[in-house]
Order: C-alpha cells, then sequence, then structure tokens
C-alpha cells in the first residue's frame, strides 16, 4: 500500500518532462515522403471494440498497432498484440536514430 503525506507527491511520482523535439525541414525528400505515406497508408487500421463503464464502444479513431513482439497493449475489456514493425517503419526508426545520435 502507497501512503502519501500530499497530492503534490503522488503528481511528482506521475510527472513526465517535456520531450525535445527537433524539426529537420526536407528530412526526406518529396519523392521518399510520398512513397512512406502511400506504404504507411496501407497499415491494417481498425476500430476494435472496447469496454467502458460496463458498455461497449467502438472508438471514433481507427488505430493500427505495431511494436515489440514481446509487449501487450491493453485498454479495459481489450488487448491488442502488435503486429511486427515493417520495413518502413525500421526504415524511419534507424533514420531518426541516426540524425539523433541514438
Amino acid at each position: 500500500m502507497f501512503h502519501y503525506k500530499s497530492i503534490s507527491q503522488v503528481d511528482n511520482l506521475f510527472a513526465m518532462s517535456s520531450p525535445k523535439i527537433t524539426y529537420i525541414p526536407n528530412f526526406y525528400s518529396q519523392e521518399e515522403s510520398i512513397e512512406m505515406f502511400t506504404k504507411l497508408s496501407k497499415c491494417p487500421f481498425k476500430q476494435p471494440i472496447i469496454k467502458v463503464w460496463g458498455k461497449f464502444y467502438r472508438p471514433l479513431r481507427k488505430s493500427c498497432s505495431y511494436g515489440d513482439m514481446n509487449l501487450e497493449y491493453e485498454y479495459p475489456g481489450h488487448c491488442e498484440l502488435p503486429l511486427p514493425w515493417n520495413r518502413t517503419m525500421l526504415r524511419i526508426k534507424s533514420d531518426v536514430e541516426k540524425k539523433n545520435w541514438i
């Protein structure tokens, strides 16, 4: 059981720092961008049924889960197994990591 003396202790527990975001113009050429957008547009987006407060709903937005294969994404009443990263996503990930020296 956790005991906190003030609400600020709870706030600090869940505090997140603001990420550093860098805009890099022309990171990809227009041709590359269109090609990647076209490929990523073909991802299998869907609207899973989720349970909220005992009722079932279909979210307004479509989603598509990709990720590391040892992870699961859970919502109330719904468990989503990610698809493996595709080549386009892995390329973007690699390019961003190289540019940011990760």
